[in-house]
């Protein structure tokens, strides 16, 4: 019975999130441009912007889907709102990280291979070098929170470990850590490899059915990396193994989609704002998570 409450509940957080994925775009994009005194897009049209792009019928390149694939591993192993599910044990913040970039590698490979004009080629090469830089630091704060894990809260070693780990053995700093570690990462993804309107730039000659699955890509990906951001700064709020049927219907339909809304609005209205020095600020906060983590450990 147990093994299939958790495939049930794995079905319904995948079937949820591919769902939610284009809306939390939306979100972004109408946030983005209120901020910035745009007129708004309104709520579901990334949904009506897919189905145009996928009724006109263009091959789509083997390796979107391949990216798809990527991000559907992703989401299905971030826990949501249980870490009862078969995959949860899967919930490593720097393996899915890799393949959260994996999932951008057929856009960029198609910006190297595809001829466009001049000013978009350069442009769109320029921004898959900054996606590159922008991954040379992801990768290191991904580490960063896997370290803190294994030191915090010694056999933990993923989200969902935290999630059975927590209620038995308290973390304070280990749980502050993980929010600078996770506002460290918004910091750095918010400019590179989030928002919708800079993804555009990089696939124009992508036409019909291939531009909707690339696009979708992108939505999905987004989501990824707001999910793992979310589970890194609130894992208190997911529901363990042994939740009774108030804490799990509280963390579905109430804190699992407030934290991925709180995420999504956060992302939005810092690009918005645009603060300086991105890195400085993800530097710092990555330097204060692992202070935190080492006084939490000599004061225990």
């Amino acid at each position: 019975m147990s093994f299939l409450l958790a495939t049930l509940a794995e079905l319904a957080q995948l079937v949820l999130l591919l769902l939610l994925a284009p809306f939390l775009t939306d979100l972004s994009a109408m946030l983005f441009a209120r901020l910035a005194g745009r007129a708004m897009p309104p709520l579901g049209a990334r949904w009506r912007q897919l189905q145009r792009n996928w009724r006109t019928l263009r091959p789509v390149p083997p390796l979107a889907w391949l990216s798809l694939l990527a991000t559907g591993m992703v989401l299905a192993a971030l826990p949501l709102g249980t870490a009862h599910t078969n995959f949860s044990i899967l919930s490593d913040p720097l393996a899915l990280g890799m393949l959260l970039i994996a999932a951008r590698l057929p856009v960029w490979f198609l910006v190297v291979v595809t001829r466009q004009d001049a000013r978009r080629d350069h442009q769109a090469r320029h921004l898959v070098a900054q996606d590159m830089r922008a991954v040379a630091l992801l990768l290191p704060l991904l580490a960063l929170s896997d370290a803190l894990m294994a030191i915090g809260l010694p056999g933990a070693g993923n989200i969902a470990g935290l999630v059975r780990d927590m209620p038995i053995q308290p973390a304070p700093a280990l749980t502050g850590a993980l929010v600078f570690v996770a506002a460290a990462l918004l910091a750095i993804l918010q400019n590179s490899l989030l928002p919708p309107e800079r993804f555009e730039t990089l696939i124009p000659e992508a036409e019909g059915r291939a531009r909707a699955v690339l696009r979708y890509g992108h939505d999905l990906t987004a989501c990824g990396w707001i999910l793992l951001l979310a589970d890194l700064a609130w894992p208190e709020s997911i529901a363990g193994e042994s939740a009774g049927t108030r804490a799990l219907l509280t963390s579905w339909l109430l804190t699992a989609p407030l934290r991925l809304l709180g995420v999504a609005t956060l992302a939005a209205t810092w690009r918005a704002l645009a603060p300086p020095h991105p890195l400085r600020a993800a530097l710092t906060l990555a330097g204060a998570a692992t202070l935190l983590v080492l006084a939490g450990r000599f004061a225990a």
